[in-house]
């Protein structure tokens, strides 16, 4: 079975599925949302900064590159940057929002 994700903001949510090794990046964009980035998913700019509300356990390990690119861009060390975070589980359920949704 795999991940269910659900998109919050406001009133709306949007749930799909989501399949280990997929980027958040592409999930949210696959899903309709309007998603920053300013980079076009290369991950430099964090704009595509997202909330997790719900199932951290479920992604990938957050890596040196996104702890540097989060300082340089003064992004709260809270959220995952989606271009550089991957599904990573089977099932469950995940949770995400972004603060300009």
């Amino acid at each position: 079975m795999p991940v269910s994700l659900s998109l919050r903001a406001g009133g709306r949510v949007a749930v799909s599925a989501a399949a280990p090794g997929a980027r958040l990046y592409d999930l949210v964009r696959a899903a309709g949302w309007p998603l920053g980035s300013s980079c076009k998913g290369e991950g430099i700019c964090a704009r595509c900064g997202l909330r997790v509300l719900g199932g951290a356990e479920l992604l990938s390990e957050e890596s040196a590159q996104e702890v540097k690119i989060k300082g340089d861009n003064r992004l709260d060390p809270a959220l995952v940057i989606a271009c550089l975070r991957r599904v990573n589980a089977e099932d469950g359920a995940l949770e995400l929002t972004a603060d300009y949704w």
